[in-house]
């Protein structure tokens, strides 16, 4: 009795490895609400961590009330607050917006002397074959410079992202150890997230973080997978059905996303 009930164990766990790998395998990006939302000022939602671990073990995003920058990896959720303070994420939090997925690379190149973020971007577009797909990023290393920036918790009524990011928070590390995650989108989707790269950054100690604006690499590891499948969750509140989503809200989009300050000089 005791044999049979050994190999039923290793059975079951044998198919719960099977079932890991082959969710990875066939990854895709998993996210909750519009970036347009975010923007017009939709700041909660229904969504727990909790929930979004069904989905994905790495990703970005933010949580309600907008309270600072959310960064995965490993399976775990960690919040970046406007303060600079990094605390792992409770399960029963909740999130308006955010992507995941379950990360598993399929490609490998060994980075140097990167000496800002457009040429970090220049140098993972080299390793993607097709801009017509979505693709899961984690870039582990050195920096020698990283600018990040965090956003304070909102109070209602809430303001558009666009005011909001002008009392945005700035922090300038310097010869930091850590990852930058995040996704690569196609443009066809500019509507519904950040076109483009759209990155965060957690140091190795898990204490210094937030949504990347700029940063000068001294050695790294690039790992990318291509996601070919992508699921939207649109929020089941008067907050997001009331919302009038029919322009494209490029140049908000823009400014909420880019530096606006000089880069770090080369």
């Amino acid at each position: 009795m005791q044999k049979l009930f050994v190999i039923f164990f290793c059975l079951l766990f044998s198919i719960g490895c099977a079932q890991v790998a082959d969710q990875k395998k066939n990854s895709r990006l998993y996210q909750v609400s519009t970036l347009q939302a975010l923007i017009q000022g939709v700041y909660d939602g229904p969504t727990t961590i909790k929930d979004l671990k069904q989905h994905g073990d790495m990703g970005i995003g933010t949580f309600n009330r907008l309270d600072g920058e959310m960064v995965a990896f490993d399976n775990d959720f960690y919040q970046v607050k406007a303060n600079g303070s990094v605390v792992r994420v409770r399960e029963e939090m909740k999130t308006p917006f955010a992507s995941v997925t379950f990360f598993g690379p399929a490609d490998k190149e060994e980075i140097v002397d990167v000496n800002n973020l457009d040429k970090l971007h220049d140098h993972i577009s080299e390793m993607i074959p097709s801009g017509n797909y979505f693709y899961a990023i984690r870039v582990r290393g050195l920096f020698d410079e990283i600018k990040l920036r965090s956003v304070p918790a909102q109070k209602k009524p809430y303001r558009p992202l666009t005011e909001v990011v002008k009392e945005q928070k700035i922090f300038n590390y310097r010869k930091i150890q850590g990852s930058i995650v995040g996704f690569f989108s196609p443009m066809f989707v500019k509507d519904l997230r950040v076109a483009g790269y759209h990155l965060h950054f957690l140091s190795k100690d898990r204490t210094k973080g937030g949504h990347v604006l700029n940063c000068r690499i001294k050695k790294a590891v690039v790992e990318l997978q291509r996601l070919n499948k992508f699921l939207l969750c649109l929020p089941k509140h008067e907050g997001f059905s009331g919302l009038e989503l029919k322009e494209t809200l490029q140049n908000q989009i823009d400014s909420v996303e880019k530096e606006k300050i000089s880069r770090p000089k080369e």
